[in-house]
């Protein structure tokens, strides 16, 4: 007898599930988003950062306006990589992982453009290493210094887009012949 009442017990829970009188199952609404801002130095907005949006499974792909603003909207509950990238700058930092709740979250970034280097060799005629050279370099920048015993100079620090002449001054105890 305590066998039919299990059951019937069965029975009837199921029924009662079928019939939308048992547990409730709810889905978690996409109402989450994740917004935030590109800067440079001095705070200004960068524009034009592709910011890549990735649960695992999935990635959006948003782009920063005039101000550096970006933002998605109607992000389910996860746990989402944000990565932006823009051709020729370092961002800061690389990427941030956020998880989502529902809620909302705020993914800042920094963007820097790199330095840039110029570095060279003073030779002879003969292609021998000229060491002790002054070396200049002008134009949108300006700094000198002297190549190493192999001839090798370099100048660091540079921003991407200058344009500079690179000027090497023979010494006067050096023997007369072109440098190259």
């Amino acid at each position: 007898m305590t066998n039919r009442r299990a059951r019937w017990g069965l029975l009837a829970g199921l029924v009662a599930v079928g019939l939308g009188l048992g547990p409730r199952v709810t889905w978690a609404q996409a109402t989450g988003s994740i917004t935030g801002h590109v800067t440079a130095s001095g705070d200004a907005g960068v524009a034009g950062v592709v910011v890549a949006i990735s649960d695992g499974t999935s990635t959006i792909q948003r782009t920063t306006d005039g101000t550096g603003a970006f933002s998605a909207t109607g992000l389910g509950p996860a746990s989402y990589t944000v990565t932006p990238t823009l051709a020729g700058h370092d961002l800061t930092p690389a990427a941030r992982t956020i998880t989502l709740l529902g809620d909302s979250a705020i993914a800042d970034f920094v963007a820097s453009t790199p330095a840039f280097a110029v570095a060279g060799r003073v030779v002879d005629a003969n292609g021998s290493p000229l060491g002790g050279v002054a070396v200049a370099l002008s134009g949108d920048a300006s700094a000198t210094t002297t190549t190493d015993a192999g001839g090798g100079y370099r100048f660091a620090g540079l921003s991407a887009g200058v344009s500079v002449t690179i000027t090497p001054t023979r010494l006067i105890d050096e023997p007369a012949g072109p440098m190259r």
